[in-house]
């Protein structure tokens, strides 16, 4: 595990605020993380939870009230993550769309 505890939260873009979960070679969640893991940050509105029938459904935030981002930033994206249980803030200053991959 690395030397301090490190977890990935939030992420605002486009006046929301997107729930962030991690993957690493095919594992998905909570993941224990060590020095020199590389992991990809999904961003999601989805909140998580069965829907009706048990279906997962998605839930988009309220567009009634747009999440604000808690520091001024400049760039595309705020990320938050915390380090030994304190938030910190990182500016994202691009974000390069990429086409969908369908069937996988």
């Amino acid at each position: 595990m690395t030397e301090k505890n490190l977890k990935f939260d939030s992420l605002w873009v486009l006046d929301k605020c997107l729930s962030i979960r991690l993957e690493r070679g095919g594992e998905y969640g909570d993941l224990k993380l060590y020095k020199k893991d590389v992991v990809t940050l999904i961003a999601s509105e989805y909140r998580g939870g069965p829907g009706e029938n048990g279906r997962k459904e998605e839930a988009s935030a309220s567009s009634k009230d747009p999440a604000k981002a808690p520091n001024e930033y400049e760039g595309a994206a705020l990320l938050k993550y915390r380090v030994n249980g304190r938030a910190k803030y990182l500016p994202i200053p691009h974000i390069v769309a990429k086409p969908d991959i369908y069937g996988q």
